[in-house]
């Protein structure tokens, strides 16, 4: 704890200095950003602590997919499981990754983030992002912005993608491997990503498309480990058997795991296309499609290595949940359905996406600017396939379940501003509206021939839709030199209609859901004082975020765990507070944030044993705060030298203060949420061509358990703290025609760390590339 005061302490300590500097007379109110179609536009978020990465930034890390690229911002944490999970769910200062509907990721102005489901599944889809195409990253921190909805409690990714004036041509190859020892099983496991882009001018035309293709194998992500006794406790018959590991869980009850859920598979292909017409100079329209393949195996390749438990004859002992087996002096009973199916069980599923979008962005005429965007999300196919018992099991009846989900949205947004408002150049202002539409439907069959995926009998059907309509807009009034105030409001119509939740089977219902509306209004206030090099900006928000379908009707039920929606759950509700403080130094920045946010009504995943029942529910909270720090450091060439250097952290507390519900959860520390997120790298540019990098990640531990009763670190089930250090080299050799080859080699974890988020993460992982510009 020592060590990480420390750190803060002297990160926060190099900011003060800096803003005791003479400061330059000039304000900063009239800066523009690049838009989707890559036209200037006013910066109307400028009420909102941000961080920014280039292609630069990302070129000196270890980046497969997507989700890599933010993984040494500020205060951001992604949970990826495995290269090619598409479970990389997003945490954000107080918002933890099973709340993922407090992030939005964009691309190209078309939202990526999941706007149906929350929680693990509710992953923004960076599987339609390549981070080879990717032009430049922006975060924003929290609600601030009229134009932000209740979706950025937490952060707003906005990712612009490539757009090129003349032709270029990029393809890349990239292996990885995996060294993998987790409970007496060790193994490599590899990968390979290759990718493809152009594009080029012709007269009025811009067009650019890439090609993204990856395959990898990810460590098994859940065991079957049972509590045990000892022998001779229930009086029945047992088998003696070997092969078991000794374990315990969160609550440090010793327990033996048996097997595992088997190596994760997976393969996608990514094809993308766009195309830009310049309308005039100052204005352009952009149409881009992107069509996502993906498979993902689960336990299938290696279905014999997954039963850890051999009889005296060396045969795999199977059980059935109520026979016993023994070892070192033990009783338990393997493969207990408590989940549905047995873990050994192989799975797989598929989904095909399609989507779609439309910009229109730059300069109307001198004094106005447009930015707008039609999109469309269509998961037009997502199936996944899950037996009842390995197919090596002697049990194995050629049962199990398919689910069929049918997810889509719609949105538009419609942006107008003027810096030189009733030709005032001291006023700007900023409106617009904004359209989602959302869809998402579950239907899960009992098979009785999984093997030709018959659907049986109806086992759940749940779903239904959300609409929701906004308005907006905020002045930005330069008052006296160096002293702007900015007032803005949100008002959000939001419906949830066609709700529905159908069982069949026993204990077979119907329920049809009333649809529902609410209206709520956002006030926004900021205040800046810019002297030149120098701001200071404080900024309030009173924000809402409306439940998703997910969390008003998606139901489901596995054996003896059950997910139970909330179709009453009401908005999430908060005040939100930011005094940020940046300082432009040469070729970088210092930045200090200090926050504070209260929510009432903020939704918890919460998990109680009922019955023998695991529930899962959700549980709308009284009261929650939230106070910390955040400090930034970036600078390219420090001291002149050939050195580029960055460093992050953010310190925060987040308790339950009121709770009524559940009096007993008030002053405990919110799941998920880590007090320390601290990020530090380095670049040393060893010649012109040869550049190498270091990068640590730190993460502070975190309770999982709504009442913090969870105390063992380092097993599944877990949050743990973790130290990760990354390293990369890359090798640039000039060609002919400028054009530019490249090889690459890297590590991350290079100190093996093993951990968990729950599901374990990979241990230390091996990259190599090589790359053609031309």
């Amino acid at each position: 704890m020592n060590l990480k005061q420390i750190l803060f302490l002297a990160g926060a300590a190099t900011a003060l200095p800096a803003m005791a500097e003479e400061p330059v007379d000039t304000y900063k109110g009239d800066e523009m950003v690049i838009t989707t179609s890559h036209k200037l536009f006013p910066k109307t978020t400028v009420a909102t602590p941000q961080f920014s990465l280039d292609r630069e930034d990302i070129a000196k890390i270890n980046a497969p997919t997507a989700d890599d690229i933010v993984r040494g911002a500020p205060g951001i944490q992604v949970r990826r499981r495995f290269i090619g999970d598409t479970n990389g769910i997003v945490s954000t200062r107080g918002s933890t990754n099973m709340q993922t509907a407090h992030s939005m990721l964009i691309q190209d102005g078309i939202p990526l983030s999941n706007l149906t489901q929350t929680k693990w599944n509710g992953a923004p889809r960076w599987g339609l992002i390549s981070p080879d195409s990717v032009e430049s990253v922006n975060i924003s921190y929290g609600p601030f912005s009229a134009e932000h909805s209740g979706s950025s409690f937490g952060s707003v990714i906005d990712v612009k993608t490539r757009l090129p004036d003349d032709f270029e041509m990029h393809m890349e190859a990239m292996a990885m491997m995996q060294s993998s020892d987790r409970l007496g099983r060790s193994e490599n496991l590899w990968g390979n990503k290759e990718f493809i882009s152009a594009g080029d001018r012709y007269g009025d035309f811009t067009f650019y498309g890439f090609y993204n293709h990856l395959e990898n194998e990810g460590q098994p992500q859940q065991w079957d480990s049972q509590k045990f006794n000892p022998i001779g406790t229930s009086g029945d018959p047992v088998t003696a058997v070997t092969g078991g590991v000794h374990t315990v869980d969160t609550s440090g009850t010793p327990r033996i795991v048996t097997g595992d859920s088997g190596i994760e598979e997976t393969t996608s292909d990514l094809y993308s296309f766009k195309v830009g017409y310049d309308l005039n100079k100052d204005l352009r329209a952009v149409f881009n499609i992107a069509y996502e393949e993906f498979q993902r195996d689960t336990g299938k390749g290696d279905l014999d290595e997954r039963n850890y438990l051999k009889q005296a004859d060396g045969s795999p002992y199977w059980g059935d949940g109520t026979t016993y087996a023994s070892q070192d002096g033990s009783e338990f009973q393997p493969t207990k359905r408590s989940y549905g199916s047995s873990r050994y069980a192989p799975s797989e599923s598929e989904r095909e996406t399609l989507s779609y979008g439309l910009n229109l962005s730059g300069q109307l005429n001198d004094n106005w600017s447009i930015d707008t965007s039609a999109s469309y999300f269509d998961g037009y196919k997502d199936k996944s396939i899950k037996p009842t018992y390995s197919s090596l099991d002697i049990n194995d009846d050629n049962s199990g379940e398919i689910t069929d989900k049918k997810v889509w949205w719609a949105t538009y947004d419609l942006k107008l501003a003027t810096q030189n408002l009733f030709g005032n150049k001291n006023l700007s202002f900023m409106g617009g509206y904004q359209f989602n539409q959302a869809s998402l439907n579950t239907i899960t069959y009992k098979s009785s021939d999984i093997g030709s995926e018959e659907e049986t009998s109806l086992k759940q059907d749940s779903g239904g839709k959300t609409v929701m309509h906004s308005v907006f807009a905020q002045v930005d009034y330069l008052f006296m030199p160096d002293w702007s105030v900015l007032i803005g409001g949100r008002l959000d119509n939001w419906k949830a209609e066609g709700g529905h939740d159908i069982k069949g089977g026993f204990g077979a219902y119907n329920r049809q859901f009333d649809d529902r509306e609410q209206t709520r209004f956002s006030p926004k206030f900021s205040l800046a004082w810019e002297p030149g090099l120098y701001s200071a900006r404080y900024s309030f928000s009173r924000a809402y975020r409306f439940a998703l379908v997910q969390e008003l009707y998606e139901s489901s039920s596995t054996g003896l765990s059950e997910s139970i929606p909330d179709p009453d759950l009401g908005p999430e509700n908060g005040n939100f507070h930011d005094l940020t403080f940046t300082y432009g130094i040469l070729n970088g920045e210092l930045g200090l944030s200090f926050f504070y946010n209260e929510i009432r009504d903020e939704i918890m995943n919460t998990e109680q044993t009922i019955g023998g029942i695991d529930v899962k529910t959700l549980l709308s909270i009284g009261k929650t705060r939230t106070y910390g720090t955040q400090f930034s450091y970036k600078q390219a060439s420090v001291l002149d030298l050939p050195l580029d250097l960055g460093f992050n952290a953010t310190w925060l507390d987040k308790i339950i203060k009121e709770n009524d519900n559940r009096p007993e959860l008030v002053g405990k520390r919110w799941v998920r949420t880590s007090r320390w997120k601290v990020n530090a790298d380095a670049t040393y540019h060893v010649t012109p061509k040869l550049d190498a990098n270091l990068s640590i990640n730190y993460r502070g531990p975190q309770f999982t358990n709504e009442d913090n009763s969870d105390n063992v670190t380092g097993v599944y089930g877990a949050s743990d703290e973790y130290l990760l250090v990354n390293l990369k080299a890359q090798y640039k050799i000039p060609l002919k025609n400028d054009m530019m080859l490249k090889f690459s080699a890297g590590i991350d974890n290079v100190l093996n760390e093993d951990y968990y988020d729950y599901h374990p993460y990979p241990q230390r992982t091996y990259f190599t590339s090589i790359s053609l510009d031309i």
